[in-house]
């Protein structure tokens, strides 16, 4: 019952809190850019994982045909095991944390292939993160 009460208080709160409590911080060199994992949103099925992530981009970025955004939340598969990844659905948003006007909805799920995880990225974090890995 205690979770289920957790559960519930945690859907109640906005996704910029979530993400200040679990964030997984980009490094030096990649432009201050911030990255932040939702655990609530983790599903695991064998060594695979599902996870969404949010990104705010310290500047503007280009999106090309479109008005450039400052946030994409997007949910990625991550296979623990080989560690490989691919991005699943992707939303670009105007404002930082997913606010703003949405600029695009990707579904990339029959279009990327699985790719190896690039270490040292914040691909690697999200990564560690998502498997449970330090």
């Amino acid at each position: 019952m205690r979770k289920f009460i957790l559960m519930l208080l945690l859907a109640g709160v906005s996704s910029n809190a979530m993400a200040e409590e679990e964030a997984v911080e980009i490094g030096n060199g990649f432009g201050g850019d911030r990255v932040y994992a939702y655990p609530a949103s983790i599903k695991k099925a064998g060594s695979d994982v599902k996870m969404w992530d949010l990104l705010n981009a310290s500047t503007p970025q280009d999106l090309p045909g479109y008005s450039p955004y400052l946030s994409k939340v997007t949910q990625v598969q991550y296979s623990c095991a080989d560690m490989r990844t691919r991005t699943l659905y992707t939303n670009f948003w105007s404002q930082k944390d997913g606010k703003g006007a949405k600029i695009l909805y990707k579904d990339t799920t029959t279009l990327l292939d699985w790719q190896p995880v690039q270490p040292g990225t914040a691909q690697e974090a999200l990564f560690k993160f998502a498997c449970g890995k330090k």
